[in-house]
């Protein structure tokens, strides 16, 4: 069974697996998270929490959507990788300047199943799912782009470490 938790601030884990808009009883634009086992609820916008984690791991959030921009182009709905160390990466549903933007952690992410030719099911790795208003094309193409970009950097990161691991200091 789901405990339910209320937080004040919010540190995305290897546990998030999609942060949802959330609005609680007086109209404010709170967050929904979803985690292995547990939702949160934070008194934080989904944006705002992704720009403090971006912080949190050494960036800002521009800074991280110019770099994955310069990447693979300028891009709408670019993937954010906020730390390339713990393989956060997650992606916006739609416009991140939205009150309906839902961001989904890439690496949780088990399959996404069709309910019909505009909306789908996103299945997480612990079989827990959300349902969002988007056709599957839509998300696959989401969650391949964000796969390329979570490899590159990955392959990046091992090419600069197998390049020390020859020199000799």
């Amino acid at each position: 069974m789901q405990s339910l938790q209320y937080m004040s601030e919010y540190e995305i884990s290897r546990a998030t697996m999609a942060i949802l808009p959330y609005f609680n009883e007086y109209g404010y634009l709170y967050s929904e998270v979803r985690e292995f086992g547990r939702t949160v609820y934070v008194a934080e916008t989904p944006m705002n929490i992704i720009k403090d984690n971006c912080l949190l791991f050494g960036s800002t959030y521009q800074g991280r959507i110019d770099a994955i921009r310069q990447q693979i182009g300028n891009r709408t709905l670019t993937p954010v990788l906020i730390s390339e160390t713990y393989g956060l990466c997650f992606f916006p549903l739609e416009s991140p300047t939205s009150e309906k933007c839902i961001w989904v952690s890439h690496p949780n992410v088990r399959t996404v199943k069709s309910i019909d030719s505009k909306n789908s099911t996103l299945v997480f790795h612990n079989r827990t799912s959300i349902d969002v208003p988007q056709a599957r094309n839509s998300l696959l193409t989401k969650i391949q782009k964000t796969a390329q970009i979570r490899c590159d950097y990955l392959l990046r990161n091992r090419e600069i470490e197998m390049d020390f691991s020859w020199r000799e200091f």
